[in-house]
């Protein structure tokens, strides 16, 4: 094995690992911000997400929260917002 194939192998090994850090990660925050929800909102979102996927629907994203991004300078306002009933 050559020195350049070492370095390759080492630098994917590392990727590896950042990939399954971030899917960690992402599971921890999808469980917290699950925790936050009331207990028929979250089961509905998870059943969403199911029919989806078994029947192949197109279109279907998931719920707003997840289609974009705030810039911190407006966090607080969506989530007051967000949290008027």
């Amino acid at each position: 094995m050559s020195t350049d194939d070492r370095e390759l192998w080492r630098e994917d090994a590392k990727l590896g690992q950042s990939v399954a850090s971030a899917k960690e990660q992402l599971q921890t925050n999808e469980r917290a911000l699950q925790g936050m929800m009331d207990k028929d909102t979250a089961n509905g979102l998870r059943a969403v997400k199911r029919y989806a996927k078994q029947l192949g629907l197109e279109g279907v994203y998931g719920p707003l929260y997840e289609l974009f991004e705030v810039s911190d300078r407006y966090k607080q306002a969506v989530e007051v917002t967000a949290g008027t009933r």
